[in-house]
């Protein structure tokens, strides 16, 4: 299954293995707030921004929810299929708008 993630300005989409928040991304530290970036094997991309610490976590939550419910659908379909043979399974997580903003 692969979780393709669209960045928060829509201007972006990557596959990615998971998320994080640092209040520093690609040499940037932004003067408040903190960059939600998304991690894969070889890169990390950034997907947004959040003035505060609860507003990225609540974005982690909300990813968590969103895998948690695919791999639950994945392995419904597996069981239904009958095999478990690898089906393509493709869905987009999109970063939330900062509500401070």
């Amino acid at each position: 299954m692969d979780i393709w993630v669209r960045s928060q300005d829509k201007e972006s989409i990557c596959k990615v293995s998971g998320l994080t928040f640092s209040d520093e991304c690609d040499n940037v530290t932004p003067k408040y707030g903190y960059f939600l970036i998304g991690t894969s094997e070889f890169c990390t991309y950034p997907l947004g921004f959040f003035k505060n610490r609860e507003d990225a976590l609540q974005v982690i939550d909300e990813f968590q929810d969103h895998v948690c419910r695919l791999e639950q659908e994945y392995l419904l379909i597996v069981a239904l299929a009958g095999s478990f043979k690898r089906c393509p399974h493709y869905d987009i997580f999109q970063i939330p708008e900062d509500k401070h903003v």
